[in-house]
C-alpha cells in the first residue's frame, strides 16, 4: 500500500457488519485514497466524504469503475466479489495487487485470486494496518479520477421532467439526515444505490444479492419498529403489489413511513434488461393500470400522485407533516434506465451504448 500509485479501496458488506467506516474513513485519509462501495456497502462510509466515488460494478458510477479497472492495488474491505461487483471476473484483477480484508477464510480467493488475505475482524485489523501506512499524496491518480467523473451523463438529474435520479437527489436535500432508506428491488433500487445521499451505516437497508422483489415495504414497518427515525421506503410499482398490505399493517400499528412507489408501469429492471440486450421484445413486463392512491386510503393511509418535480416536492412536505403513513406515487417515463450500466460478464470498463 505504501509503495502504490493508483491505490483504490473498496469497502463492502462486511465492513458494515464489522462498524470499520471510522477506521476506511482513516485509512483513506492517510494513504490518499479513492473509495468506492459495494450495493451493501452504501453508508459504511459517509456519501458527501470527499473521497467517495460511490457504488462500483453493473450499475456503477463510471469513475468509480475506471478507478477499480485501472487501480495497482485494491483494498477490500468486506466484499464477496460476486459477478454483480466484479463483472468478468478472469479479467477483474489484470496487474493490479488485491488486498482483501474478511472475517471468513471460505472468501479468499474463492471468487477472485488475491494477493494479501488479511484474516479477521475487519475493525480489528485496520486498527493493527493504520500505524504501518505511511502518509501519501496521488494528485495525478486524482486529476485522472476526477477526469472520468466528468464523463459521466447526469442529464436525468437536472429536474426539467420527474426522474428518480432528480427524486433522490431531493430526498437526500430535505429529509432528515437520521432517515432510514429501505429500497426494493430493480431500477428503484439501484438509483437509490446511484443517487441517495447516505450518511450513515444501517441507514440503507436492502435485499442486496437476495434480489427480493416485496422486500421494501415489510422491511421498512420492521424499520419503524426498530428505531425512532423518519423511515422512507422506495420501491417499483411491480415490487409494491408484491407485499402492498403490509401498508395496512403499518396503519395498523399506527407506525409512520413514506412510501414511494416509482411507476412506470413495467417491471422496470426487467425491461430494461429487454431493451438493451433482447432487442426491444417486451415479454411479461408491461404492467396494467392500478390504483395506489385508492389503495392506500382502503389501508387508511394518505396518498398523492405526482407528475412533476414541483408535485412531488410538494406531496414530501405533506408526508412528512402527516401523522399517518403516506404513499406518493412518482409517474416516470417508461424509457427512462439506469445508467451507467455494464452488461452482464463485461469487464467493468465497458459501459453499455443507449442510442439516444
Amino acid at each position: 500500500m505504501n509503495e502504490a500509485t493508483r491505490p483504490v479501496l473498496l469497502v463492502g458488506g462486511g465492513a458494515l457488519n464489522s462498524d470499520a467506516g471510522a477506521e476506511l474513513v482513516e485509512l483513506a485519509g492517510k494513504a490518499d485514497l479513492p473509495i468506492v462501495n459495494t450495493l451493501m456497502g452504501v453508508g459504511v462510509v459517509p456519501a458527501s466524504n470527499e473521497r467517495s466515488l460511490g457504488m462500483t460494478g453493473m450499475h456503477g458510477h463510471i469513475a468509480s469503475n475506471m478507478a477499480v479497472v485501472h487501480a495497482d492495488v485494491l483494498v477490500v474491505a468486506g466484499s464477496r466479489f460476486s459477478e454483480r461487483v466484479t463483472g468478468d471476473r478472469t479479467r477483474y484483477v489484470g496487474k493490479k495487487t488485491i488486498i482483501q480484508l474478511d472475517i471468513d477464510p471460505s472468501e479468499i480467493d474463492k471468487n477472485i485470486a488475491v494477493s494479501v488475505p488479511l484474516v479477521g475482524d475487519i475493525k480489528n485489523s485496520l486498527q493493527k494496518l493504520l500505524p504501518l501506512i505511511k502518509k501519501a499524496k496521488h494528485v495525478d491518480w486524482w486529476e485522472q479520477v476526477k477526469a472520468w467523473d466528468a464523463t459521466e451523463d447526469r442529464s436525468l438529474e437536472k429536474g426539467d421532467h420527474l426522474t428518480v435520479p432528480w427524486l433522490m437527489k431531493h430526498l437526500s436535500a430535505v429529509m432528515d439526515k437520521d432517515t432510514v432508506y429501505v429500497t426494493d428491488v430493480g431500477q428503484n433500487q439501484m438509483w437509490a444505490a446511484q443517487h441517495l445521499v447516505v450518511e450513515q451505516p444501517r441507514h440503507h437497508l436492502t435485499s442486496g444479492g437476495c434480489g427480493t422483489m416485496g422486500f421494501g415495504l415489510p422491511a421498512a414497518l420492521g424499520a419503524t419498529f426498530a428505531v425512532n427515525k423518519p423511515v422512507v421506503q422506495i420501491c417499483g410499482d411491480g415490487g409494491f403489489k408484491m407485499t402492498g398490505m403490509e401498508l395496512y399493517t403499518a396503519c395498523r400499528e399506527k407506525k409512520k413511513l413514506i412510501s414511494i412507489v416509482i411507476n412506470n408501469s413495467c417491471l422496470g429492471m426487467v425491461r430494461q434488461w429487454q431493451q438493451l440486450f433482447y432487442d426491444a421484445r417486451y415479454s411479461s413486463t408491461i404492467l396494467s393500470e392500478f390504483d395506489f392512491i385508492g389503495f392506500a386510503h382502503s389501508c387508511g393511509a394518505e396518498g398523492a400522485q405526482v407528475t412533476t418535480c414541483e408535485e412531488f416536492a410538494a406531496a414530501l412536505e405533506k408526508a412528512k407533516a402527516s401523522e399517518k403513513p403516506f404513499l406518493i406515487e412518482a409517474i416516470i417515463q417508461q424509457g427512462d434506465i439506469v445508467e451507467p450500466m455494464v452488461a452482464p460478464g463485461a469487464v467493468l470498463d465497458d459501459f453499455v451504448k443507449v442510442a439516444r
